[in-house]
């Protein structure tokens, strides 16, 4: 056997199993671009019924958000919905601001904590669902969850009040952006976004699996917040108060038809810890919830704990494409070094790009993206070189280490679907 052939050889057999996850992790998302495909045909809009019965507290988790708040809480006082059926509460955690004294000014009530050792939205949340249930005297029917940084639609409730009326328990909103083409960043994120929660929750919809609590335009029944509280206090507390309603056989509906707008980082500050924050703590939970719940599909072979366990194991778009390029190409140099390329590996290398490249263009159609989000797909080596630093810091143990805020900007525009 010549050299060529053994650098060749083991070159081959190093990849093989990553290659292996990736083509899996490729046929995955490809599943799931066809089956919203599938969905978005068959999908029409839900009328509400025409007598509103769920009486909605708004819960609005805040520290230090006076530069938001106000156009929050406007937002969040104007729906098409009686205004007897809905209360806003403004939980003003550990706040050195006047976050509350301007919640009190929007007519709203503003509950205060202070507690030094539990910081963060995972502890205002569980904080604020005790209060309420031991003082609302069963008035609450269902609780919403809004960031100080949203604007929703006016028909946000009615569409809601539609899906708790037929039995739902645990719902999640459309969760859209403000200002998406604000820089290549921010409409790179905008594409991101869709796909997670426009494709997926969709794609989910065919087969009746749970789809991924965002943290903000939550929506709970009252059983569930008798029952579960909040109990999620990591990084991605999100994610994990979705595995643990998964888990207990409730599922996290979609409701397309209730919008709301956020803001996303917009500085490369702000994002940067915003992502390491998102990235450190799922992947924290794919490595706790992840062989759990494949152990449980083995046992049960329920369908949604193996979407889960993917969820949860399927990495950010930059790994998944960075990792494949940067293999085609190092396969691509060795080849020409050596004169016989790996044919197998630049074969695999290529699919598992093309399948994911199926699923970000063919997501971003489904989803029914603005146009000028194809043209911002150019900057994507630049977004994948920011994700490196990221990632290089993660790696040497430089990101945040408890909840950090995201620093606000002020509250502009209506957002893109």
């Amino acid at each position: 056997m010549t050299l060529a052939a053994i650098v060749l050889w083991a070159t081959g057999l190093l990849q093989a199993p990553l290659l292996a996850i990736w083509l899996v992790l490729a046929a995955y998302l490809v599943f799931m671009t066809g089956s919203a495909g599938l969905a978005r045909l068959r999908e029409v809009p839900r009328i509400p019924p025409a007598v509103p019965r769920t009486h909605f507290t708004i819960l609005v988790p805040a520290h230090n958000e006076a530069l938001v708040i106000g156009e929050c809480l406007r937002s969040l006082t104007s729906f098409d919905y009686p205004a007897d059926q809905v209360r806003v509460i403004v939980i003003a955690d550990n706040c050195t601001d006047d976050t509350a004294d301007l919640a009190r000014a929007a007519g709203v009530t503003a509950y205060e904590r202070a507690d030094a050792d539990r910081r963060g939205k995972g502890y205002a949340l569980e904080w604020a669902l005790a209060r309420l249930l031991a003082e609302d005297g069963g008035w609450t029917d269902a609780v919403v969850v809004f960031d100080a940084d949203t604007l929703a639609d006016a028909a946000f409730l009615r569409q809601m009040d539609a899906r708790l009326q037929a039995g739902s328990l645990a719902l999640q909103a459309q969760y859209n952006v403000l200002d998406p083409f604000h820089n290549w960043r921010t409409a790179l994120l905008y594409c991101a976004l869709l796909l997670h929660n426009r494709l997926r929750p969709l794609a989910r919809q065919t087969w009746g699996a749970t789809t991924l609590l965002k943290g903000n335009g939550m929506c709970f029944a009252r059983r569930v917040v008798e029952q579960f509280g909040w109990s999620a206090y990591s990084l991605a507390e999100d994610i994990e108060f979705t595995t643990t309603l998964l888990r207990a056989g409730i599922r996290v509906e979609p409701v397309p038809g209730a919008v709301l707008y956020a803001q996303v980082p917009q500085t490369a500050e702000q994002a940067r810890s915003q992502r390491m924050r998102w990235e450190g703590g799922r992947f924290a939970l794919a490595r706790r919830d992840g062989i759990r719940l494949l152990r449980e599909f083995q046992r049960e072979r329920t369908a949604a704990k193996l979407d889960w366990a993917m969820e949860l194991f399927t990495p950010p778009l930059a790994i998944l494409v960075g990792v494949p390029l940067g293999l085609l190409l190092l396969n691509t140099a060795l080849g020409w070094l050596v004169g016989s390329p790996p044919g197998l590996a630049l074969t695999g290398w290529a699919l598992s790009l093309i399948g994911v490249g199926i699923y970000v263009v063919g997501g971003l159609l489904i989803s029914g993206a603005d146009r000028r989000a194809y043209l911002y797909l150019l900057a994507t080596p630049l977004f994948m070189l920011w994700k490196l630093r990221i990632y290089g810091a993660m790696l040497l143990g430089r990101g945040p280490r408890g909840w950090v805020r995201t620093e606000r900007t002020t509250i502009t525009g209506t957002g893109t679907k």
